[in-house]
């Protein structure tokens, strides 16, 4: 794990009181208006779609980075997570195809209710144990935002906690119903969440920045994509480099076409790809293309690849 020294430009350890409330009580009313959801099921490959020659050009460009230690960057949204691609992704992470993980303050929260749906986790609660110990909001919620039990496989930010994958969650204040709950220390919390998910931004800069030291790094952006996008952008402008930043790729996995994504990409020396289908299965496709070309079993076309599922 990165450790930050304490002389940088990192917010350390907040002050705060030594008794920290849980604000559950606010939660209740809603948390008991909440219709029930059965989690969702461990990943199977038989949810695969079609692979196409798109799925084999990207599991190639992920093969050739990490052919040379290169970092493949994964940012999932909360519409991505929610329809169950966060569980697959794991098994990316397990095989390290992929080597790090962001998320968003909605993607968070996506991420705990479909690992455990009946969960009555106060986000703001942990945010204030993350600021209390100098920790990242991710790392925070795969320590301690679900009681022990076997769905934390579930959780992607817990799956990446448990392995060892730097994770970081980037917060917008609002985007969380529980920030616009009544708190007697609302300034407070808003500390919290800023000093915890700005932990977080320190750890995917570095990322970033392992990514752009070296040719054809990676970068999944699997719903919300336009955010992660910028997200990537804006943290790779701020890296000093005397010379022009090295060509990356970015893979679009969206259930439609962002018209915007090839522009942005392409006018900052980016190579597009783009997988348009459902999040999950589209997910699944790529981890299946992966192993038979991590494995050898593909080099040229996935036709006739039996491990991928037609």
């Amino acid at each position: 794990r990165i450790m930050f020294d304490a002389t940088a430009d990192a917010p350390g350890v907040l002050t705060l009181p030594a008794q920290l409330h849980s604000s559950f009580p606010l939660f209740d009313p809603l948390h008991a208006s909440l219709p029930p959801r059965d989690a969702m099921p461990p990943y199977a490959a038989e949810i695969s779609c079609h692979a196409t020659d798109a799925h084999l050009d990207v599991a190639q460009v992920i093969h050739t980075a990490r052919s040379a230690d290169q970092p493949v960057l994964l940012f999932i949204g909360a519409t991505a997570l929610n329809a169950g691609a966060g569980i697959v992704a794991i098994e990316l992470l397990r095989k390290k195809y992929v080597t790090a993980v962001a998320t968003t303050g909605a993607g968070l929260l996506a991420d705990i209710r479909v690992s455990e749906p009946a969960a009555r986790c106060d986000l703001n609660y942990v945010a204030r144990m993350a600021a209390s110990q100098g920790f990242g909001y991710a790392e925070a919620v795969g320590r301690w935002a679900f009681a022990p039990q076997d769905n934390k496989t579930r959780s992607l930010l817990h799956a990446a906690y448990t392995l060892g994958v730097p994770a970081s969650v980037h917060v917008e204040i609002g985007e969380m119903a529980g920030h616009c709950c009544p708190s007697p220390r609302g300034a407070e919390i808003g500390a919290a969440v800023g000093a915890a998910t700005y932990v977080d931004l320190l750890l995917f800069a570095e990322q970033v920045r392992q990514l752009c030291a070296t040719q054809n790094g990676v970068v999944l952006l699997i719903g919300d994509a336009m955010r992660g996008l910028h997200l990537f952008l804006q943290t790779r402008a701020a890296i000093p480099c005397e010379t022009e930043l090295p060509a990356f790729h970015a893979v679009l996995i969206d259930n439609h076409v962002q018209p915007d994504f090839a522009t942005y990409v392409t006018s900052h020396n980016g190579i597009q790809h783009k997988l348009v289908g459902t999040y999950r299965s589209n997910v699944s496709t790529l981890l299946n293309v992966c192993d038979g070309v991590f494995s050898g079993q593909i080099t040229k076309t996935v036709d006739s690849y039996s491990g991928v599922s037609g």
